[in-house]
């Protein structure tokens, strides 16, 4: 399984592109699951919306899509740390099979690591500086 890696501050972007390729129009219907380390999960509903025969769609999910600047399906923010699962459950009417699909990220505060790193060093620096004065 592929890591991907996100800063524990930065948004997470979810991209689901639907292909249809079939030789009718179909409204899929489903929901992405984000489950965490400690056992936690949040569903996103998707936006049912046409797909037309043999073409591709990207799906957008309840509710942030709506706002973002880039094409995506789904933008995750908030405070992440560690590892989590992303899954995709998505129908495409009656009597037809459930589509399932996941991806997992690894988020680390790695600016905020950096930031803690470099202030100490330069506090480090800055007192054997002045103790090295007064000697």
């Amino acid at each position: 399984m592929k890591w991907k890696i996100f800063d524990s501050f930065d948004e997470v972007p979810l991209v689901l592109v639907l292909e249809n390729q079939g030789k009718n129009l179909i409204r899929p219907e489903g929901k992405i699951t984000l489950r965490g380390l400690l056992g936690t999960s949040a569903d996103y509903e998707i936006v049912p919306k046409n797909i037309l025969a043999e073409s591709q769609r990207l799906v957008q999910a309840t509710p942030s899509a709506e706002f973002s600047k880039q094409p995506i399906s789904l933008a995750l923010s908030g405070f992440f740390l560690g590892p989590y699962k992303l899954s995709a459950n998505i129908n495409f009417g009656e009597n037809s099979p459930n589509i399932f699909a996941s991806t997992s990220f690894f988020a680390f505060p790695f600016k905020l690591v950096a930031g803690i790193i470099l202030v100490t060093i330069i506090t480090v620096f800055i007192i054997k500086r002045f103790s090295a004065d007064e000697d």
